[in-house]
């Protein structure tokens, strides 16, 4: 597969998923894609308890990188199975509410047309989330050459570039992975970026940023730059920390804006 054939694909489901939007109109669109977000949650709420439990993908848990890394992507593994099976529970209680939301259809003084326009636009919104979650998977390097694919694409590319927060955390550790779990081999200013990046993204946690940074950053007197956000976020990573004023000053000091 090419980056051609990932933007054809990326089109033909989103024709799909706007005829079945059109088809099903809004006030049974408007569920479908309430459902969705609620979906969302449930991922991002459970993916982190039960990837503690349920081991997908397997790591050295005594490598701190390998462990920090490992159990971010099994954490996204975890995530991606209990989004399909709550998306599968979803369409289930759908064909079981139907009716009744037909039922509050007929309520509204809608138009056939606008109705139906509504639910089109509802079904594009769900069906661009749907692919960048699978568009996600792409990096993590269980598909041979799947981030150039996609980087050399003109659509998943765009879609992608929508979070791009969490999509460059997961490039990175991807990269990453490559590279045997090694950070020596990176620049202090990729490593300081990566961690804010991960932290903003709620991969990591703010005593395995914090570590990240003792080990990799602060002690290395190379000076980095970062944008003003990113400072302020190091600051108040900082405070969180209990670091002094002082210790914050020399940190800072290393740093340009």
């Amino acid at each position: 597969m090419d980056f051609f054939s990932i933007d054809i694909i990326c089109v033909i489901f989103l024709v799909i998923t706007a005829i079945i939007g059109y088809k099903k109109g809004f006030i049974i669109q408007l569920y479908d894609i309430v459902s969705f977000l609620f979906v969302l949650l449930l991922v991002y709420f459970l993916s982190d308890p039960l990837s503690s439990i349920w081991t997908i993908y397997q790591y050295d848990s005594h490598d701190f990188i390998a462990s920090l890394i490992g159990s971010t992507i099994n954490r996204i593994v975890v995530g991606f199975i209990l989004f399909i099976v709550f998306m599968i529970i979803k369409k289930i209680i759908e064909v079981l509410v139907k009716p009744l939301l037909k039922g509050i259809m007929h309520t509204f003084s809608l138009t056939a047309f606008a109705d139906r326009l509504l639910g089109l636009c509802c079904h594009v919104v769900e069906g661009i989330l749907i692919i960048y979650i699978c568009l996600v998977f792409l990096f993590i390097p269980f598909v041979a050459n799947g981030k150039e694919m996609i980087q050399n694409s003109y659509i998943a590319n765009a879609i992608v570039d929508m979070i791009p927060d969490v999509t460059q955390t997961v490039m990175n550790m991807s990269d990453l992975m490559q590279d045997n779990n090694s950070l020596d081999t990176y620049s202090k200013e990729f490593i300081a970026e990566f961690t804010l990046n991960a932290m903003n993204a709620h991969f990591i946690n703010e005593q395995d940023a914090l570590q990240l940074f003792e080990d990799y950053v602060f002690h290395q007197n190379q000076t980095i730059q970062l944008n003003p956000s990113q400072i302020q976020q190091l600051t108040q990573l900082l405070e969180d920390s209990n670091y002094s004023t002082q210790q914050i000053q020399d940190v800072l000091s290393q740093i340009k804006g």
